[in-house]
């Protein structure tokens, strides 16, 4: 964890400092690893101390304080570009990465058991494989992140690392269920035995991209719509974050006292498809107060699926599968969150070019055509129309038209969640901790008394 949070904030002062875009690239990377460790680290570590019933509490404070700081991230990053520099985006880390290491270093007391020498310690990590399912993973992350924001999906650039990068995942299943039996694999398929943790993930994946699929596109709703201001729109997005953290937590202390699961799986996911059919009723003359009153069942949805799904993927495995399960867990939230904006850009941008022929203003058409109209869905572009109330009228319509293709496209997603819910039965949720690991008492009453 301390390396991880160390590597967030080295990544942070690249980018802080950073005098081109190649530095820049360099320090989000760095940045990036130290903060995949943090995610997959301050679960793992919460596990090693907390029995299975009591996971889901726990575990939605985690998901709660990182749901949150994802809907506010935007507003605080755009009042330091605003009102002070981009680069304290990335300063502002380095206080907070010094107060986080200072609490780990103070109060993080557990339990190392001695698993040789540090050469021996590398030798068990898998290598092969982790190496293969980075590259895989990056190929296919490059290649949505530069499908319709740099080259279409059509293009050689976007399909040849698409597929590559699919090749080497299912190459790197094979190479996983060939060395089956060795106790340090990456991903043992053994996680995966169980239909109900194997279909967790499956809704993991599913929350994570519902989750991303709504941040980014009320902000096209809130500035191409609307045409609000960035930190207006993150303002209006603040109901999904502060009712988050009440829901989950809720769920999360009802798991742990009752030990069921399964009710919040459906309720989430129900509450996921009122929302987006919800936003079906949206268009350009909504009041504002349609928008901050939709957000409700998200934010319900959201927080109960948060805390509650790890403790059913956990729930039918030994705890030595525990580090596999948490960190596919994060790998999967992470691919979630990618293929939310992919899928819900390629779907917005795919009916806007449909519209765009009964366009008759050519300026117009031309800026919205071609991959550009998610870009083009900002306070900037909106009031630059205002010249002429036709194009305005027109490009508000075209997004109002765009966005419910996207609403519809979530809420297909969210039904399929919630019939994916049938297959997760209900297991009994372990009580007490069967670990290795846990909290060292002794060197905790050490710290305290000092």
């Amino acid at each position: 964890m301390i390396t991880s949070i160390t590597l967030f904030a080295i990544g942070s002062a690249f980018c802080g400092a950073a005098p081109s875009t190649a530095v820049l690239i360099l320090g989000r990377a760095i940045q990036g690893i130290g903060s995949g460790g943090i995610l997959t680290m301050s679960s793992l570590i919460m596990c090693d101390i907390v029995p299975v019933r009591e996971r889901g509490l726990y575990n939605g404070f985690i998901n709660v304080a990182w749901t949150v700081a994802t809907v506010i991230g935007p507003s605080v990053g755009g009042a330091f570009t605003q009102h002070v520099s981009w680069r304290w985006m990335f300063w502002i880390n380095l206080p907070a990465s010094a107060i986080a290491i200072a609490i780990a270093v103070k109060y993080l007391r557990v339990k190392h058991p001695s698993q040789g020498t540090v050469r021996q310690r590398l030798a068990c990590i898998d290598w092969y494989g982790g190496i293969l399912f980075t590259g895989s993973t990056t190929s296919v992350l490059l290649a949505i992140s530069w499908a319709d924001s740099r080259y279409e999906w059509s293009s050689w650039r976007v399909l040849l690392p698409l597929l590559l990068g699919s090749l080497g995942i299912a190459g790197f299943v094979v190479f996983e269920a060939a060395n089956r039996s060795r106790n340090d694999a990456l991903m043992p398929l053994r996680i995966f035995a169980n239909r109900t943790s194997a279909t967790i993930f499956a809704l993991t994946f599913l929350q994570a991209m519902l989750l991303y699929w709504l941040i980014y596109f009320l902000g096209v709703y809130s500035q191409g719509v609307l045409a609000v201001s960035p930190m207006r729109a993150a303002v209006l997005a603040l109901p999904t974050s502060i009712l988050t953290a009440p829901a989950g937590i809720l769920a999360g202390v009802l798991v742990a006292k009752t030990g069921q699961y399964r009710f919040f799986h459906f309720a989430g996911f129900a509450l996921l498809m009122i929302g987006f059919g919800l936003l079906l009723l949206l268009d350009a003359s909504s009041p504002v107060s349609y928008l901050l009153g939709f957000q409700v069942p998200f934010a319900l949805g959201f927080g109960v699926l948060l805390t509650s799904c790890l403790p059913a993927a956990l729930a039918s495995l030994t705890e030595d599968d525990v580090a596999a399960a948490v960190g596919f867990t994060t790998s999967t939230r992470n691919f979630g969150y990618m293929w939310g904006v992919a899928i819900a850009a390629a779907i917005f941008e795919d009916r806007v070019e449909s519209l765009a022929d009964s366009i008759s203003d050519t300026s117009l058409k031309q800026a919205l055509s071609h991959g550009q109209a998610y870009s083009s869905a900002t306070k900037a572009f909106m009031d630059s129309l205002r010249e002429s109330p036709q194009a305005l009228a027109v490009a508000k319509d075209v997004f109002v038209s765009s966005l419910l293709r996207v609403w519809q496209g979530a809420l297909a997603f969210a039904g399929a969640g919630f019939l994916l819910c049938f297959i997760v039965r209900t297991l009994p949720l372990r009580k007490t901790l069967q670990t290795k690991y846990g909290v060292d008492s002794t060197r905790a009453r050490n710290s305290s008394s000092t």
